[in-house]
């Protein structure tokens, strides 16, 4: 998990600004955090800064004990939907609808969002073993039938 802090520290262009990273990891959005910020993604910002405290976004994470495998999802909740976010790459689920914004690489808000809420501690963490992810695709391919 340690990467993707890095990878939203870099994407906010805090790497350099780490007094911005401590601020903003207890909670404090000062005018020079704000203003740096808006400076480097406008209206993206905006959109996210408007929902940092309604627990938009969410890490589902799957473990499997026998394999020792880890695999985690991390999500964006948007206006119009729940939107999948790789902070890394940086990618979000929402390009798919708008393709000129992978060409532009335009960050949207909702990585924006992500990457504030995981910098604030503001994900919500979902914990799944394997054997009750296969219970639960059990039950979904039931309840299609």
């Amino acid at each position: 998990m340690e990467k993707d802090l890095e990878a939203c520290i870099r994407l906010l262009g805090l790497d350099k600004k780490r007094e911005y990273v401590n601020e903003l990891s207890r909670g404090v959005v000062t005018y020079e955090t704000f203003y740096h910020l808006y400076r480097k993604f406008g209206k993206s910002f905006l959109l996210a800064f408007k929902n940092i405290d309604k627990k938009n976004s969410s890490r589902i994470v799957i473990y499997d004990k026998e394999k020792g495998l880890r695999l985690s999802l991390s999500t964006y909740l948007g206006t119009h939907a729940e939107y999948i976010v790789i902070p890394d790459a940086p990618y979000c689920g929402c390009m798919s609808r708008y393709p000129t914004a992978i060409i532009r690489r335009k960050i949207c808000p909702h990585i924006v969002g992500f990457c504030l809420d995981y910098i604030l501690k503001e994900i919500t963490e979902i914990y799944f073993e394997e054997e009750s992810l296969e219970i639960l695709t059990r039950i979904y391919k039931a309840m299609l039938k």
